[in-house]
């Protein structure tokens, strides 16, 4: 960790993940994932938009934060239905911050990591990548594998090793993406 910290920390758009359970129901696990950009002001205030599975797409949000000397920040993110959530973060470096959401029903971790610099397009996404899904959060969760190509003009192939619920077997997809100025897929 290299510091002292302060508002300026966070100084340039960055994305963000996080992923988590809830249980409700009665022990019932429901896995939450969620992704987005985030784009301060350098002075405690941000703005951006988020992704998750629970029904939030491309959903804008507005915000303030601090950050102390240590490196730990609280970040309050307001969505349009005037709801807040709050998130604690400790920074390590400019701009890269390990996430933990304390508002809610689920509880949900993850990174804050630099934003390459954009505009960005579907020629920003050529080459095959390793994919795969993060370390699952409960027994519950899908754990794939694979290849994705992307060839730079809208369109993509993948090919996975899927297991979930105990049940594996392998998938190859054919499809096209599109890419945002600000880098959303």
């Amino acid at each position: 960790q290299t510091g002292p910290f302060s508002a300026t920390s966070l100084s340039a758009p960055a994305i963000f993940s996080m992923q988590g359970v809830n249980r409700s129901n009665y022990g019932a696990f429901y896995v939450n994932a969620a992704i987005g950009q985030i784009v301060p002001d350098g002075s405690g205030s941000v703005t951006g938009i988020i992704d998750d599975n629970q029904g939030s797409s491309n959903q804008a949000f507005t915000g303030s934060y601090t950050v102390d000397s240590g490196g730990r920040s609280t970040l309050v993110l307001e969505h349009g239905s005037g709801s807040a959530d709050t998130h604690i973060a400790y920074f390590f470096n400019q701009n890269e911050a390990f996430l933990l959401r304390t508002s809610g029903t689920d509880v949900l971790f993850g990174r804050l990591r630099p934003q390459g610099a954009g505009p960005f397009s579907q020629a920003s996404v050529i080459e095959t990548f390793r994919t795969y899904t993060l370390a699952p959060t409960s027994e519950q969760t899908e754990n794939d594998s694979g290849l994705t190509t992307f060839d730079g003009v809208g369109g993509m192939t993948s090919a996975a090793e899927v297991n979930i619920f105990g049940d594996h077997g392998s998938i190859d997809l054919d499809g096209t993406y599109s890419v945002a100025p600000n880098g959303r897929g």
